[in-house]
């Protein structure tokens, strides 16, 4: 069960890294949500940069005396017993527990949680981080900021199509509509070709 927490807990740090690869690459929003997204996405990228030069951070970790770094990562959450939320009132104290997940240890190493906001872990519900190499990314907080910069990035997108097209009508007289019809799919005569059916 931890393995597949762990894989998907990357997931999110992989997908925030390819979006920030997509945002350097497209016309972005310029917002604060899109600040944030990109401080946030900075920590994934140097977390996947510890994660690929993970060879060289092993001599490090195993001559560390003291608390160390889970090699592939620790994972954090708050976990509350769900017998409260029955009873709660509004401005009523939480008793919860803090969760450390690590992978990649050596039995006896005492394992340094996630360098996290202080702050951040107040909530009892739903604070759930992955941290490597010094840096963490708040996995519920991505998750979130995810539609968002989608939305904005293809509402930009579809305005530079837009424009291009816009251009493109104006130099070569040809029709908005023709420019938009989807191009044909041309098949050579005698080319081979493979239909699989699933």
């Amino acid at each position: 069960m931890a393995a597949m927490i762990f894989a998907d807990a990357w997931s999110i740090v992989d997908q925030v890294d390819l979006v920030r690869h997509a945002m350097a690459a497209m016309p972005g929003p310029d917002s604060p949500a899109t600040a944030a997204f990109l401080e946030l996405a900075t920590q994934a990228r140097l977390m996947r940069t510890a994660m690929d030069h993970i060879s060289q951070r092993i001599p490090a970790i195993a001559n560390r005396s003291g608390a160390s770094e889970a090699l592939f990562g620790s994972l954090m959450f708050v976990r509350c017993d769900e017998d409260q939320f029955t009873t709660i009132e509004p401005g009523d104290d939480l008793e919860c527990e803090l969760v450390i997940l690590a992978r990649g240890t050596v039995p006896g190493f005492e394992v340094a949680p996630p360098a996290v906001d202080e702050q951040a872990i107040d909530s009892a519900i739903s604070n759930l981080w992955l941290g490597v190499a010094g840096s963490s990314v708040p996995l519920d907080l991505a998750c979130a900021q995810f539609s968002q910069i989608l939305k904005a990035l293809s509402k930009n997108v579809r305005a530079s199509i837009d424009a291009e097209v816009a251009e493109a009508v104006t130099k070569s007289g040809a029709s908005e509509e023709e420019l938009r019809a989807p191009a044909p799919v041309i098949v050579a005569a005698g080319a081979p070709f493979k239909v699989v059916f699933g």
